[in-house]
């Protein structure tokens, strides 16, 4: 529970630099911005880490196919053939820059999940953009808070409940656009 508490802090901490609007959602992110962003994402860790040295792409967005992911809970691919790191166009705010690092660090050969999704975290947090750390902190603090949840239900109920600030509030509230996003695609299709 330790490591969940640290990510809601970073996590919290972040989203107070968020741009919002009167209701402190996040203002919907330029996808061509995010994407060039997100394609240059490993470029200040290969020197101390040569496993990100390689294509600084941009990410693309998946226009025909990107709902038909969604609805089969996969938010973004890779494409081997043209070596394309792919999202779709209207993921939430909140998960868009993690993953579009996620994908582009298929790219460099980082086969895996659990793997890109490390180097996704990395990439996010030393990233200049605000926009990317805090997505790197939100989805780190997402798949901890989700574990410990599974293990120890009531541990992380109370740790959700026990900080009352700002960047609590709108972590909470971007857990609860994200999930809203989501659920309109939810599908009895589903291949998770």
């Amino acid at each position: 529970s330790y490591t969940t508490e640290y990510y809601l802090l970073k996590a919290a901490e972040h989203s107070v630099l968020i741009e919002r609007d009167a209701q402190n959602h996040i203002i919907e992110y330029d996808f061509d911005e995010m994407a060039d962003i997100a394609g240059r994402s490993y470029g200040s860790l290969e020197d101390e880490y040569p496993v990100f040295s390689g294509s600084s792409a941009r990410v693309k967005k998946l226009t025909l196919t990107g709902d038909y992911l969604l609805y089969n809970d996969i938010s973004g691919i890779f494409i081997p053939v043209t070596a394309e790191s792919c999202v779709p166009g209207n993921i939430p705010a909140a998960d868009m820059p993690f993953a579009m690092a996620h994908e582009a660090a298929h790219r460099l050969c980082l086969a895996g999940e659990d793997e890109a999704n490390f180097a996704a975290f990395m990439a996010c947090t030393s990233n200049d953009d605000v926009r990317f750390r805090y997505s790197g902190y939100y989805n780190a603090f997402s798949y901890c808070f989700s574990s410990l949840y599974r293990q120890d239900k009531d541990s992380a109920l109370q740790l959700y409940e026990k900080y009352e600030n700002e960047g609590v509030a709108l972590l909470k509230l971007d857990r609860r656009d994200t999930s809203e996003a989501y659920k309109k695609y939810d599908s009895p299709l589903s291949i998770a």
